[in-house]
């Protein structure tokens, strides 16, 4: 509850102006599901060989990740 409402407070204020901005109705609900689209990939080639694919993030992603100074070092980790 307590990660929820620190998450929360920080993307409310961004969403504002976002919304405020683009002349949108983006929701937190609409956050929550750009967050859960990022897909870090590790493909092994061979003995000890690891490549990592990360996508392109779009927009919002990349707002999100800035926000929460989230690094893909990071998201790989768990």
């Amino acid at each position: 509850m307590y990660l929820q409402f620190n998450i929360s407070t920080g993307i409310y204020p961004w969403l504002k102006d976002y919304n405020k901005k683009n002349n949108s109705k983006l929701s937190y609900d609409d956050i929550c599901d750009e967050l859960n689209n990022i897909k870090v990939s590790e493909l092994e080639m061979g003995h000890k060989i690891k490549k990592i694919l990360v996508p392109e993030l779009n927009e919002i992603q990349s707002e999100m990740i800035k926000l929460f100074n989230i690094k893909i070092e990071d998201i790989m980790k768990t």
